[in-house]
C-alpha cells in the first residue's frame, strides 16, 4: 500500500488526451510531507477499479473544499466590486442581487455533482484509470469555477483602471 504504481502509458500516442491525463497524474509533483494535503485533495492514486459508492464518496469528501474555495473567491469578487463602486460613488456596477448569488452557489453544486456522474459514465472508456480521469475532472472543474467566480473582480479592476485612464486623458 503506499507504493506508487507505474502506469503503462508508453504504448499510447503522446498527444492524445488520454495519454496526457494519465501522464499528468503519474507525475510526483506533490510528493513529500509538505504537500500531502494538496496532493490528497487534487490527485487520486486509483489504479484499481472502485465501486460507484467509493467514487461518489471521493467526490463528496471534496465538496466542502470546493465550496470554500468558490465562496472565498466570490467574497473577494464582491469586495472588489464594492470598492470599485465606492471609488466612483455608485456610478459603477453595484453587484448582483442576493438571489443571484444563491442561485450561483446552487448551480455550482449541481455542476459539481456532474463531475462524479461523468466519472461513472466514463468507466467503460478508461477502465482502471477512471479514478485518474475523475481527479483531472475535479482539478479542471475547480480551476474553471474559481476563475469564473473571480471574473467580476478582474472586470472591476479593469473598469477602475479604464475609468482612471479616461479621466487623465
Amino acid at each position: 500500500w503506499g507504493q506508487r504504481h507505474s502506469l503503462k502509458i508508453d504504448h499510447l500516442k503522446p498527444n492524445t488526451l488520454y495519454c496526457k491525463v494519465l501522464r499528468m497524474n503519474n507525475l510526483d509533483v506533490f510528493s513529500g510531507p509538505d504537500f500531502s494535503a494538496a496532493r490528497r485533495l487534487l490527485f487520486r492514486d486509483s489504479y484499481t477499479i472502485e465501486t460507484p459508492q467509493q467514487v461518489i464518496r471521493w467526490w463528496e469528501k471534496r465538496r466542502l473544499a470546493f465550496n470554500v474555495a468558490v465562496g472565498a473567491c466570490g467574497l473577494f469578487s464582491l469586495t472588489a466590486m464594492g470598492i470599485a463602486n465606492a471609488i466612483f460613488r455608485g456610478e459603477f456596477f453595484a453587484g448582483p442581487p442576493p438571489l443571484a448569488i444563491i442561485a450561483y452557489g446552487v448551480l455550482a453544486n449541481i455542476l459539481y455533482t456532474t463531475g462524479w456522474f461523468s466519472e461513472l459514465l466514463l468507466r467503460p472508456v478508461f477502465g482502471r484509470h477512471t479514478g485518474t480521469v475523475g481527479a483531472t475532472l475535479f482539478r479542471y472543474g475547480l480551476a474553471f469555477s474559481v476563475g469564473l467566480t473571480l471574473l467580476p473582480a478582474v472586470l472591476s479592476v479593469v473598469g477602475v483602471f479604464a475609468r482612471l485612464v479616461g479621466t487623465l486623458m
